[in-house]
């Protein structure tokens, strides 16, 4: 998954709202239609929470990556650091939002113990990236 499609992902993501289902497919995630189909297509794709939440955690696994590159690059190269800086900053933005998307996405699984266990680590490991990236002070590079 390149750094592109990861933002598109995060941006995705940071759009779920309670309630509402989401899937993947071929390296994108997508909001399912809530209408009254919303069921038949689940069962005939053979789409359920448990392949979302994997492939969202694959999303910020993969982000984490970048992110650790992109720190790399910032700190051990000479050249012109505008476009890292900009992605990082994108990266901490998009990560502070996908908290709040990540939190309705456990209200709606919220009697589902193992979506709320995995949830509850991802959460744990984007905000280590948060505070690591805001200690930083990259914004006033």
């Amino acid at each position: 998954m390149n750094k592109d499609n990861i933002i598109k992902n995060l941006n995705t993501i940071s759009s779920i709202k309670k309630y509402q289902k989401f899937y993947h497919y071929e390296d994108n995630l997508y909001i399912e239609y809530n209408d009254i189909l919303q069921f038949a297509r689940r069962w005939i794709y053979g789409r359920n929470r448990y392949d979302g939440i994997i492939f969202i955690k694959k999303v910020f696994n993969n982000s984490f990556n970048v992110i650790d590159g992109l720190l790399k690059e910032y700190f051990c190269t000479n050249k012109d650091k505008t476009e890292i800086i900009y992605y990082i900053i994108s990266f901490n933005n998009l990560y502070k939002k996908n908290i709040k998307s990540l939190e309705e996405i456990e209200k709606t699984y919220s009697n589902d113990s193992k979506i709320s266990s995995e949830l509850y680590i991802l959460k744990k490991n984007i905000n280590i990236k948060i505070n690591k990236i805001d200690n930083l002070n990259i914004n006033d590079s």
